[in-house]
Parts: C-alpha cells; sequence; structure tokens
C-alpha cells in the first residue's frame, strides 16, 4: 500500500535501503539497546533498527501510517508502535510506564520545519538519553553545528553546543 508523503508534517520516507545501514551502522547499537525511533513513517529504518536493538518503540505522529506500520513491524517482537506527536511526548514518563531503568537511544529524520524543536525537547530529557541520531535537511546540520564568527552561527548553535 503506498501512502504520500505529507508535506503539511514535512514527512520524507527513508526507503534507501544504503542510507538506512549506514545510520545504524552510525547509531552502533547492541542488542541492549532500547531505540525510540521519532516518526516511524513507513517503517523501513524501523525494520533495521529492530535488527540490532533489544527494543524499538517506533513513534508515529500520522494516523494514516499506523496500520502499515504494525503491519510491516509484525515480524518482529521487539517492535511496539506508538501513536503520538514527539513535542508533547514525555520520555520520562514513557520510561517509568514501560518499567524502563536504562538510558535510551533516539533515532529520527526529522522534517526541517520542527527539527529545533524537536533537538530542544530531546534536551529537556537529556538525563534519559544515552544518545541521539538525528537525520536533518543539510542547512540545519549546518546551523547546528557552526562556529562562531560563521554566517550560520546563531542562537542555536549556542544553545546545542
Amino acid at each position: 500500500m503506498y501512502i504520500k508523503p505529507k508535506k503539511t508534517l514535512g514527512q520524507n520516507f527513508l526507503i534507501d535501503k544504503n542510507i538506512q545501514k549506514k545510520i545504524v551502522c552510525a547509531c552502533g547499537l547492541t542488542k541492549e539497546d532500547i531505540v525510540l525511533e521519532i516518526g516511524a513513517g513507513r517503517g523501513d529504518l524501523t525494520q533495521a533498527l529492530a535488527q540490532n536493538a533489544k527494543q524499538v518503540y517506533a513513534l508515529e505522529i500520522d494516523q494514516r501510517l499506523h496500520p502499515l506500520l504494525e503491519q510491516g513491524l509484525m515480524l518482529y517482537d521487539n517492535c511496539r508502535v506508538i501513536k503520538g506527536d514527539i513535542l508533547k511526548f514525555d520520555i520520562r514518563k514513557f520510561l517509568q510506564d514501560n518499567n524502563i531503568k536504562t538510558k535510551i537511544k533516539v533515532v529520527g529524520n526529522i522534517p526541517y520545519y520542527i527539527s529545533s524543536a524537536i533537538i530542544e525537547h530531546l534536551i529537556e530529557y537529556h538525563q534519559c538519553i544515552s544518545a541521539a541520531f538525528m537525520t536533518v535537511q543539510k542547512e540545519f546540520g549546518r546551523r547546528a553545528r557552526a562556529i562562531p564568527g560563521s554566517k550560520e552561527y546563531g542562537s542555536f548553535s549556542c544553545f546545542v553546543f
């Protein structure tokens, strides 16, 4: 079943298997890791994460994608789909409700228009997160890692440094 990405949600489905492998490799996942994936989309990256992690929680805001995700992840008993918005998601409560006593890794292919808000939200929960791996638009990445005096440098650069 094909579902067209919603522009209003900034969706961009990551279907390239090579890129998925590179992301999973960069995350350095082990069978001990618990992963929260932001914006699971169609579940393509989710499946790759599930093959390498102990548990994957696939967070998705788009109701249209939930049946597709549930169906695509049936073969993975270490995956659970969560319907919700990362910006309203209480990570501490989630860990407590699921009896998770270790820090989690967060992975996401996040939309440009809310990248700053997502990263700011994750920083609020830094005590619960061991690492966060975000695929972002090139311009946003440059802004996030900008050095003082560069054209891209600004308040967000200071905030994430």
